[in-house]
């Protein structure tokens, strides 16, 4: 076609425009190929999704050979006649390609987003998986795919390892959003080859690759794309958790900051591909790809944040189990819930005390405790993470408490000593031994016990 092309421009029957459109169609069909080279082993395997890029491919093909007839048999006027239907089939080709790339791309980075929310080995194997395939293209050499899918599976299990380091931190929505963000970019950058060649030299160096790097770490313009993600995100999780704090929960929060992440790396990824395209910046294509890829991230976490949390809740269900066994042979190893009936009046500690139970033990509260006393004028001190767990004032600024929580209590059948948070605590054969919200343990007397807990419900038995 190139060859056509230098004749068809060459004569002086063939208008510019004509000739304009002639290069534009081999310009998109070299373009069209070369996004199918470089299309993963992942990118390819949702062709069957869209597909509509193979078609307007395959018709811009059958109107360059139409075209190609044309010049050779020097049927100027046809060729001319074309030039409206080569320009709309290389328009139609270019939107259809660019929404198969989105697809693929935004199909794969939810694969692999959801991956890396999964907990435990299953989510390293499928990171590792998951990125490989991601990272290898069939129309590569056997040798260049083997190195992308080792750099691929090292891809994954890296910022799987910053997923899991991120999301147990204590930083807020946004930094952890914009971590993944900044992390990911930096860990993609140094794992991918063609970031170690130098086109200089012709060949692959580890000093090119550390320049790539490096410069991808401390990129303005990305940089500036990160924090407007993260203060929006913010600013926009603060209302969140002002207005309906119940929405804040963990898997809500694995979820938004997937989300954010997602937002920051479709901008970016939107920038980039302009960038190299020599394209101006179309500034709300990069608003609907980075609202596109924060959805894609966000739903994509769900599964994995759902599965994550079954499990942290599945360990630390087993971990009650077995700190409750330790203490069967005290009763009957049967817990039940109880909820507390009456309200109390409470007050913080400025100082350490010494309490002494209805048993008689001598216990300790510390400055900060929650000194609390009963409707029998009993008092006993609480821990304060503990006493926000576990209670709630009546009234705001009333002093006046009652307990919003249920216990787990089993009835002792000897008697019986454990170490409490405040001390030791003791009781007889017919005592309670409660458990608390933190699995501490501590021991109320049968009377005092009765008179204010009342069953509600049976929490299994060990």
């Amino acid at each position: 076609m190139a060859d056509v092309i230098t004749t068809a421009q060459a004569g002086t029957q063939v208008s510019k425009e004509t000739a304009d459109a002639l290069v534009s169609m081999r310009n998109e069909i070299d373009q069209h190929r070369y996004a199918d080279s470089k299309r993963s082993y992942l990118g390819k395997a949702f062709d069957w999704v869209y597909g509509a890029d193979e078609k307007s491919f395959k018709q811009l093909e059958e109107v360059e050979q139409r075209a190609i007839t044309h010049v050779k048999n020097n049927d100027i006027d046809a060729l001319e006649k074309m030039r409206d239907e080569i320009n709309q089939a290389v328009d139609k080709d270019k939107n259809k390609l660019k929404w198969q790339n989105d697809i693929s791309q935004l199909g794969g980075a939810g694969l692999k987003i959801g991956a890396l929310f999964f907990g435990g080995k299953a989510g390293y194997m499928a990171s590792a998986g998951f990125f490989a395939a991601d990272e290898a293209k069939p129309a590569d050499k056997i040798g260049g795919q083997a190195v992308d899918l080792t750099l691929g599976a090292a891809k994954g299990l890296t910022f799987k390892f910053l997923m899991d380091k991120t999301m147990s931190s204590d930083m807020n929505i946004a930094l952890k959003g914009g971590a993944m963000s900044i992390g990911g970019r930096t860990i993609d950058t140094a794992l991918t080859r063609s970031n170690y060649y130098d086109q200089k030299e012709q060949g692959y160096s580890l000093w090119t690759g550390a320049k790539n790097t490096a410069s991808e770490m401390v990129n303005p313009e990305h940089l500036a794309v990160d924090a407007a993600v993260m203060g929006t995100a913010y600013l926009g999780g603060w209302a969140i958790g002002a207005a309906a704090p119940k929405l804040m929960t963990p898997f809500a929060q694995k979820i938004e900051t997937s989300a954010i992440a997602g937002a920051a790396r479709g901008a970016i990824s939107e920038i980039t591909a302009a960038r190299i395209a020599g394209e101006q910046v179309n500034w709300s294509r990069v608003g609907g790809k980075s609202l596109a890829t924060s959805v894609v991230y966000g739903f994509a976490a769900a599964p994995g944040a759902w599965y994550s949390d079954y499990q942290a809740h599945q360990a630390a269900q087993q971990k009650i189990d077995q700190i409750q066994h330790q203490h069967d042979g005290a009763g009957d190893g049967n817990y039940f819930y109880y909820k507390k009936a009456g309200q109390v009046k409470a007050e913080q500690l400025t100082q350490d005390m010494s309490w002494k139970s209805t048993n008689g033990d001598t216990l300790t509260g510390n400055a900060g405790d929650w000194k609390v006393t009963g409707p029998d004028g009993s008092t006993w001190t609480v821990k304060p993470d503990i006493f926000a767990k576990t209670y709630g004032e009546v009234t705001p600024g009333s002093g006046v408490f009652e307990k919003t929580a249920l216990a787990r209590a089993m009835k002792l059948k000897v008697d019986y000593s454990v170490q409490s948070l405040e001390g030791t605590s003791s009781g007889r054969a017919g005592d309670y031994l409660i458990m608390g919200p933190n699995n501490e343990f501590y021991i109320v007397n049968a009377a005092k016990f009765e008179g204010m807990y009342s069953q509600v419900q049976q929490a299994g038995k060990n």
